[in-house]
């Protein structure tokens, strides 16, 4: 995920309408749909103010007056939830016959029959479509449609002159919040962009279009499903007359420079906005176009930021309707684009939270020692094909034991026998094998299955081996080593920890020792028997109590963690962590900005500072 400007106050999201406006109907740069009737139709009066209909309906504050219908927003008074519920109400005046017909006196919403699907498609049959804009053509369209991402039609009836529409207002968490909670995955956020894409297609099927889709008129429910709650700017396909047209940088420019030649086309720019909107955490402004209906682009702007987000953006909010979905392969059999757009979507929630790693390591004798006992392996992959990728990484590093005989032949064999024992076994084998080629050869059945189990194999494999190649070589008994291994698979970490080597994690300026050195003075510490500051200077403070090659059998530490964007992982030798401090190897790796130059930096800084020991590291950041 690319990194994106911080939300707007929640303050900027809620100017109060402009003079002129209708209230209730601005949108959140000042732009709105005018409150004002067509000069052909007269205004209808307003209703009282805190007026009842239907019995259990209060009408409240107008929204908009399109021809000859008014909608307003309102509360449900006997919604069985024990509170008022918000609701919308969208009223039209009768014709004189209609209204002669009607007897009011009667009326008794107790006894009203429940609204149906059937009710609601009796009297719209597929040849008889209403004219727009009206009450019944938008009665049609919904009638018409039944995703879970488009507001329900409640209640219907008629009273004093007046044919009345109750839309459910669906109620849940703004879409605004949803978008930017923590955590939330690019998984999810696509989920809830196809769910209304989906929406909006159903539309098209029926005829409509979706003018000025804005991040503020959707919710998500507690179902985690993302729903419309405002259907103000519906027009008809059909060419509508440009003051009916709304007045948004969120609606497409055709809508107003050439009603004639709109299409469903017209939805996918006002998508688009959507996206770009959320993505920059605000409303867009007019510092987000170069010119009236041209929007900068997405990847102008952040030339860093994902090539995925930048291609929908690019075939979406354009003002050259040519260049928006669908390709020209696929405009045969999905003119609308939607169907484009919505694969496009699927390939984002799987390939956006897979962010790319950077990744570097460096290894140096140090100033005292003669010669280099460390080792170290790091295993990069990335693979792409067609919209998926993968990218992994494992990191092996070994610290030969001091002293002892064959310090380094211990080392070598261990990121040589991990290496190969990672790359024998599932699911390593499936990443590192063709998917392509059915005949590829395959690894022999094993029954390790996940992360976790492979690296706890393959360290007690090196194990075996160093320890069996000291006892069959009397000049090379005793020798061993520390070992850590790290899988990062995605935002997910496994770690395999043997010795006093460690990985630390970064994240927001804090450094946090992920593993536990597997020393007698870090046992006494841990006992409250030693202080830190102590410890640091206990003449048993490289005393190890586990080794590769120590003894038969080894037992290693596990940990698991989770990245973000932006954090960093260090695996080091004690070379490194003996010499500098966390508050030292934060600010080291914080200003070099990328993995290559924090791990040269601090195998420098070490020896600077008269590194006594081999020095190594391995960095790797999320980015």
């Amino acid at each position: 995920m690319t990194s994106e400007p911080s939300a707007a106050p929640p303050s900027t999201r809620d100017e109060p309408p402009k003079d002129g406006r209708a209230s209730g109907s601005s949108s959140k740069n000042g732009d709105s749909f005018p409150a004002t009737s067509p000069k052909e139709v007269p205004a209808d009066p307003l209703p009282e103010p805190g007026q009842v209909v239907g019995g259990r309906y209060q009408i409240g504050d107008l929204i908009l007056q399109r021809g000859p219908t008014q909608r307003f927003q309102g509360l449900d008074h006997c919604s069985g939830l024990g509170s008022p519920m918000p609701i919308v109400v969208i009223r039209q005046a009768l014709l004189a016959s209609e209204a002669a017909s009607a007897n009011p006196e009667s009326f008794d919403s107790a006894q009203k029959t429940p609204i149906d699907d059937e009710s609601l498609l009796a009297d719209t049959k597929v040849d008889d479509i209403p004219e727009w804009p009206s009450l019944a053509w938008e009665k049609r369209l919904l009638a018409r449609t039944s995703h879970l991402s488009l507001p329900r039609i409640l209640d219907m009836f008629e009273e004093k002159n007046y044919e009345y529409m109750i839309e459910e207002v669906p109620l849940g968490r703004s879409f605004w919040d949803s978008w930017e909670e923590e955590p939330v995955s690019w998984h999810t956020r696509c989920l809830w962009l196809i769910q209304i894409a989906e929406a909006l297609e159903q539309l098209h099927q029926v005829g409509g279009i979706l003018a000025d889709l804005r991040p503020e008129i959707v919710v998500v429910t507690p179902t985690r499903q993302a729903v419309l709650t405002d259907l103000a700017s519906l027009l008809p396909q059909s060419p509508p007359e440009k003051k009916n047209v709304p007045e948004s940088l969120y609606a497409a420019p055709e809508l107003l420079s050439d009603p004639e030649n709109i299409d469903a086309r017209s939805d996918l720019y006002s998508f688009g906005a959507m996206i770009y909107s959320l993505l920059h955490g605000r409303e867009l402004t007019d510092l987000d176009f170069t010119d009236k209906g041209m929007p900068r682009p997405y990847l102008e702007r952040y030339p860093d930021g994902h090539p995925m987000l930048g291609r929908l953006l690019a075939r979406t909010f354009t003002h050259e309707v040519d260049r928006r979905f669908p390709s020209r392969d696929r405009a045969a059999t999905d003119p609308s684009g939607f169907h484009e757009l919505i694969d496009t979507l699927r390939a984002c929630s799987r390939c956006l939270d897979a962010i790319r790693l950077d990744v570097a390591g460096w290894t140096n004798t140090g100033v005292v020692r003669s010669g280099n006992e460390d080792a170290i392996a790091v295993l990069h992959c990335m693979e792409a094909r067609l919209e998926d990728s993968d990218d992994f990484t494992v990191i092996v590093l070994a610290d030969g034991m001091g002293g002892m005989a064959s310090g380094e032949v211990a080392a070598s064999m261990t990121i040589q026998t991990i290496r190969d024992f990672f790359f024998q076994h599932p699911p390593f084998t499936d990443l590192m094998l063709s998917k392509t080629t059915p005949d590829s050869p395959k690894a022999e059945d094993s029954p390790l299955s996940t992360p976790a189990e492979v690296i706890q194999a393959a360290l007690r494999e090196a194990n075996r081996r160093v320890w069996e190649q000291g006892q069959n070589n009397p000049e090379q008994r005793g020798m061993g080593c520390t070992a850590e291994v790290v899988l990062i698979d995605g935002k997910q970490v496994w770690i395999g920890h043997v010795g006093d080597s460690r990985t630390y994690h970064a994240r927001h300026g804090r450094l946090i020792q992920v593993t536990h050195d597997q020393t007698l003075v870090s046992q006494l510490v841990a006992l409250g028997q030693l202080t830190e500051a102590e410890a640091s200077h206990h003449p048993q403070r490289s005393e190890l109590q586990q080794a590769i090659g120590g003894r038969r059998d080894v037992y290693p530490d596990q940990y698991t963690l989770t990245l973000e964007t932006g954090d960093w992982l260090l695996v080091c030798t004690d070379g490194l962590s003996n010499q500098l401090k966390p508050a030292e190897i934060i600010s080291i790796m914080h200003a070099a900005g990328s993995a290559e130059k924090a791990a040269r930096r601090l195998v420098n800084h070490a020896i600077l500072s008269v590194a006594q020991d081999n020095v190594s590291v391995v960095v790797a950041r999320e980015c």
